[in-house]
């Protein structure tokens, strides 16, 4: 191999890392990026697992209370007599 052909294939080495390098670059910002949105839709899926717990709380609370006042008392008369 004479010396431009040398010369000629280490440029092309050289340009192959540097868009190797580029496309790195570019990659681990792409992955930073994406782990902060992650990042902050595990704390929002965190807030609405909370909210959804105390919505739950909320309704057998006022399921319960609901059912206690239709119960009829047991000394009451049906409304039959």
């Amino acid at each position: 191999m004479s010396v431009e052909q040398e010369n000629s294939k280490i440029v092309q080495l050289m340009a192959e890392v540097e868009a190797l390098q580029s496309r790195l670059e570019f990659q681990a910002h792409t992955i930073e990026s994406l782990d902060g949105v992650v990042v902050e839709q595990e704390k929002r899926l965190s807030k609405q697992e909370r909210q959804l717990q105390l919505l739950a709380n909320r309704f057998k609370s006022v399921e319960s209370r609901v059912s206690q006042s239709e119960a009829p008392a047991e000394d009451e008369r049906p409304p039959h007599y």
